[in-house]
């Protein structure tokens, strides 16, 4: 009866980490990205989401940085190729971003 307890305390604590999270999608076209010293990335889309990005500041910012939402360095940079790309060809992406951050953590994505 104790392994059940302590099997569920952990159960509990492992399945309430993310519990905040909420996964949302969006497909638009890219205005800009601007990468940063640690791996990061900012995308600056050409329009406001429509599919709940939180940030009061500036909606059409999204942010791929690696330890949040799942996303490793080596992710973050193809995820990098990926969005050049598509800047550079004017393809859309389409991707899966965090709503329940102001950062709107990307961490998967393709171009349309």
């Amino acid at each position: 009866m104790k392994f059940c307890i302590h099997s569920l305390g952990i159960f509990l604590v492992l399945c309430g980490a993310n519990v905040h999270a909420a996964t949302a999608y969006w497909a638009a076209n890219v205005q800009s990205v601007y990468p940063q010293s640690d791996g990061s990335f900012v995308i600056n889309f050409a329009s406001d989401s429509s599919s709940g990005c939180t940030s009061t500041t500036n909606p059409k910012n999204f942010f791929v940085t690696p330890a949040q939402n799942g996303v490793t360095t080596d992710g973050a940079k193809a995820m990098l190729a990926t969005v050049l790309t598509a800047f550079v060809t004017g393809n859309t992406i389409s991707f899966a971003f965090d709503n329940s951050t102001s950062f709107c953590y990307i961490n998967r994505l393709a171009i349309q």
